[in-house]
């Protein structure tokens, strides 16, 4: 009993330790896994120092107080407002 359990333990072992195919068997018989693919990593731009940064030459477009009282009007008139009432709205915008 105790020589059946020793051999039992040693054929695990032994597949454990090296049972396998070794590096040189598996090469020359095409088993060898595919090199791994690593994906490109690109650094961040790091800015250089004294380089002027690009500008933005179209100006942000400004409505003057009249376009802006006059679109409040406009929304007071479309909501059915009386006169009244669009000019209390209006001086409210």
């Amino acid at each position: 009993m105790i020589k059946s359990r020793t051999l039992c333990l040693a054929v695990v072992f032994s597949a454990l330790a090296g049972g396998g195919i070794s590096t040189a068997e598996a090469q020359s018989t095409g088993l060898s896994p595919p090199p791994i693919q690593y994906p490109q990593i690109q650094p961040p731009q790091v800015p250089v120092y004294g380089a002027v940064p690009p500008t933005n030459l179209n100006p942000l477009p400004q409505n003057s107080f009249s376009d802006r009282a006059t679109q409040c009007l406009q929304i007071g008139a479309a909501a059915g407002l009386s006169p009244g009432s669009n000019g209390l709205y209006a001086s409210g915008c």
